[in-house]
């Protein structure tokens, strides 16, 4: 029994030690041009992080390896022989196409066109037409204002959502009501777009499918993501990942509000259909959303998405009522956090350190004149700074150890 428990011991802290090295801190510096960076996160729309600086991302046709290193919009897919950056998934049914890779869903390109294999049948939403929904296989037309509907399974008509009904006797079905219509301490169904978000509120995920409508809770700290609510959270950090808490993956306002109603309205109108609002296939230039909405598609992900896009858009799909954060620039005269840091022992915040030790985050002015300012982006593992991946590695070392331990108590 004894070593039964041991090994359960062993195996956690291994689980715990690889958790922990994974979680990558750093200031989101929305760097370009050579900003030093731990990863993509840290880096400005279209540019990516390779061998710790950012990088301008690839244009369609590029030879890649990951979806990062596209242009946004664009992924990076298997055209042969080789990844190539190339437009995917952006034409919906009966839209023009030229590779099966071009359509939605399970959408097939023939004859230059986006078709189901068989008239109706459908796998996903994108497989029908903008004011359809693929229910069980089959599309159907999306349901009305008032309408009763099954949250699991049913899509209400483009400015509606199916919410929950506090009278129903079954728990996930609710009736098609406004968008944001829910108020504080009414209930609701753990999605996007029932609770009233112009007033901070959202719907925890955290207590299941059904919940009721509140403002964020306090601060909480989190190792990784399945600390934090899956909806609406994520896991973050800017310097220590022991300081790691749950943040916001929406801005919780009116201009979000608004601007999604906006989106979806004038996807109703070109009977554009709408994908997962994570997916940035929707900002592709060629989609329908960009060809009919550009505005209001831009404006949505730029007012609402957080997480996603912190440092805004590329220049060919900002919103014009929304400014990009300023980019922090490299400046070759400044050090690296690689190359040396200084860490303050009272509060354990890391910064930069310049010449002299003294200036804290220099503004310094490149040939053009404009402001450079190192990026703050590094990993932090249980207090010590590590820039070129050597705690990852020692973790999965020690994890390797732990679990040659175990089989040989087991044996």
């Amino acid at each position: 029994m004894k070593k039964i428990i041991l090994s359960i011991l062993l195996i956690a802290i291994c689980f715990t030690q690889y958790s922990s090295a994974r979680l990558v801190c750093g200031d989101k510096t929305c760097g370009v041009d050579g900003a030093y960076c731990l990863s993509s996160a840290a880096c400005g729309p279209n540019y990516f992080c390779e061998k710790k600086h950012c990088v301008a991302s690839k244009p369609e046709g590029s030879i890649c390896r990951e979806n990062k290193e596209c242009e946004m919009g664009l992924n990076c897919i298997n055209d042969g022989r080789t990844m190539i950056c190339r437009n995917t998934k952006y034409a919906g049914k009966d839209e023009d196409c030229k590779k099966t890779y071009n359509c939605m869903g399970n959408l097939k390109c023939v004859s230059g066109k986006c078709v189901s294999s068989i008239e109706q049948e459908c796998k996903f939403h994108e497989d029908c037409h903008g004011s359809q929904y693929c229910r069980l296989g089959v599309c159907s037309q999306k349901l009305a204002l008032g309408a009763s509907c099954n949250v699991s399974l049913d899509v209400c008509e483009n400015g509606f959502i199916c919410g929950h009904n506090a009278s129903s006797i079954i728990y996930d079905k609710g009736n098609c009501m406004p968008l944001f219509s829910k108020q504080n301490g009414d209930g609701c169904y753990s999605q996007f777009g029932e609770c009233d978000m112009a007033n901070g509120l959202i719907c925890p995920a955290t207590n299941g499918l059904v919940s009721s409508c509140q403002e964020q809770g306090g601060i909480q700290a989190c190792s990784s993501n399945n600390d934090c609510d899956s909806v609406w959270e994520t896991c973050e950090c800017d310097h220590f990942a022991r300081d790691a808490t749950c943040t916001l993956k929406f801005h919780l306002e009116e201009q979000c509000k608004s601007s999604y109603h906006s989106f979806i309205q004038c996807a109703k109108e070109n009977d554009c259909p709408i994908t997962d609002i994570h997916k940035t296939s929707n900002l592709n230039s060629k989609s329908c959303l960009f060809k009919h909405c550009a505005q209001e598609t831009s404006c949505f992900y730029a007012s609402c998405l957080k997480k996603e896009f912190e440092c805004g858009l590329p220049i060919d799909k900002t919103c014009p009522s929304i400014e990009n954060p300023k980019p922090r620039l490299f400046s070759s005269s400044e050090k690296e956090p690689s190359e040396e840091m200084d860490i303050d022992k009272e509060d354990m915040v890391a910064h930069p350190k310049t010449k002299g030790g003294s200036d804290r985050n220099p503004e310094k002015f490149n040939s053009t004149g404009a402001t450079t300012t190192a990026s703050n982006s590094f990993e932090i593992v249980e207090g010590k700074h590590n820039n070129s991946g050597t705690n990852t590695k020692s973790s999965l070392i020690y994890s390797l150890l732990a679990l040659i331990v175990v089989l040989m108590i087991i044996n």
